[in-house]
Parts: structure tokens; C-alpha cells; sequence
């Protein structure tokens, strides 16, 4: 078994270090070994009898539910059988970069692109944030104006197709610094709801089927995401006891 997990865990991760794929393979090596893991904490094994039960979605979001709250996610217990694996702030970046620059249009008549994001985590509303470069071009005349927008969002896993995707946006502020008046002020009119658009439902990370099916051999599935100081944490749950996690 042990040969078999590291096989499919190096030929899923292709030598790159990628969010869900580290958590199956993180797992992967927790369940063979009798010794308390440093990088993840558990509440006690999972039965490896249980039947795989993908969940259709879960998520993490700042309104608090039963699966998601906005109390310190480290102050929160396991529930039994349940392990957690923390995926770092920098490992969060590294992932969340490969999906910019993004390209959208304004009014039909503006170009918006969006690059450089900075993530940071927002442990006390159990969301992450980000700064954006943001960069608006007027094709007419050749003129660009440079700014940034910052959002808060949380992250929900589709078991449809393994991934993982922003949820919730928020555009907190929109900045042109160099833009006189009154085009400043359309443009942070406006543009608030394009970059929201743009950016709901926006894939962060896709496993690959290999991946996934790792971690449902082992009789886990993807519980909920909770944000804290150390970076983003995630439960596995044993697929029998995990309920039927809902998007929000």
C-alpha cells in the first residue's frame, strides 16, 4: 500500500507542489505511520473500511454555519476520526499567481486586466485576501491608467470537478492614484462589479483524478477550509462521517 500511495502521489503531483494534491499526499503519509505527524493534527485514524462519499462542495466563507465559523480556526477541535493538513501563505500565493493576469472588459469600451496578486490571510473573518495590480486601457487612444483593488473571499471545493474556487468576493477598495477627477471616481464605480464578476467562482486549483482517488482510498473526504495565522487549514473528514457539504 505504502509503495502504491507514493507512486500515484509523485506521478499525480508531477514535482510540483500544488494545494490539494499536497493534502492527498499528506494524508497519504499520516495514514502509514503510527507517529503524531508535525505538520497536521488528527483526533485518531480513520476507518480504511469506509466507503469513498465525495462531498458535492464545501467552502469557507465569513458568515458563521455549523461547518464554517469565524471563531480562530486553531481554537477549534477535530471532530473524531478527522485530520487537518495546513497549507502555508506562500504556498497559497504560489497557486492563486498562476491564474493572472486575468483580462476583462469594462462597458464594452475600457480593457481591465488584473496581475500581480498578493495574498494575505484574514484569520479573525475566516476569509483571505488579496491585493491586485489593476490596470484599465482605453484602446482608442492608446491610455492606460494603473491602480489596485483589494478583495476578501472565501474558497469552496467543487468534488465535480476536484477544484478549488473563490467564493463570496468582495471588492473592498478600488484605487487610481493617478487618475485625475472626475475619472477616478467613474472608474471606482464602476469597476468594483466587473472585477467581482471576474473573479466569483475563479479557479484556484484543480486536482487531478489520481489525486483525489488517494484520498478516498484512504477513506477521507474534504470537510471545510478555515483560515488561520499559519495559513489555510484542511479537514479531512472519514468519508462515512463527513455530512453533505453545501456551497455558499
Amino acid at each position: 500500500m505504502k509503495n502504491a500511495v507514493s507512486g500515484r502521489c509523485r506521478s499525480g503531483m508531477n514535482g510540483k507542489l500544488v494545494i490539494l494534491g499536497w493534502v492527498v499526499c499528506a494524508a497519504a503519509a499520516q495514514a502509514q505511520t503510527s507517529l503524531p505527524p508535525l505538520s497536521a493534527s488528527g483526533a485518531g485514524p480513520a476507518s480504511r473500511s469506509a466507503s469513498p462519499s465525495a462531498s458535492p462542495s464545501a467552502s469557507l466563507s465569513a458568515s458563521p454555519s455549523p461547518r464554517s465559523s469565524t471563531s480562530p480556526a486553531s481554537a477549534q477541535a477535530l471532530p473524531p476520526g478527522a485530520r487537518s493538513i495546513t497549507v502555508t501563505e506562500a504556498e497559497l500565493q504560489r497557486e492563486v499567481g498562476q491564474r493572472f493576469p486575468l483580462h476583462r472588459s469594462l462597458q464594452g469600451v475600457l480593457q481591465v486586466e488584473l496581475s500581480q496578486p498578493r495574498i494575505r490571510l484574514q484569520p479573525e473573518r475566516n476569509r483571505l485576501g488579496t491585493e491586485v495590480a489593476l490596470r484599465v486601457s482605453e484602446p482608442f487612444t492608446g491610455r492606460s491608467h494603473d491602480g489596485e483593488v483589494q478583495l476578501s473571499y472565501g474558497l469552496r471545493y467543487e468534488a465535480g470537478d476536484r477544484s478549488l474556487r473563490m467564493t463570496h468576493v468582495e471588492v473592498q477598495r478600488v484605487h487610481f492614484p493617478a487618475v485625475p477627477e472626475p475619472y477616478r471616481s467613474l472608474l471606482a464605480d464602476q469597476a468594483p462589479p466587473v472585477i467581482a464578476q471576474a473573479m466569483q467562482g475563479l479557479q484556484v486549483f484543480q486536482a487531478k483524478p489520481e489525486q483525489t482517488a488517494v484520498l478516498e482510498g484512504l477513506g477521507f473526504t474534504i470537510g471545510e477550509f478555515q483560515v488561520t495565522s499559519a495559513g489555510l487549514r484542511v479537514v479531512l473528514l472519514p468519508a462515512l462521517a463527513a455530512p453533505p457539504a453545501s456551497g455558499q
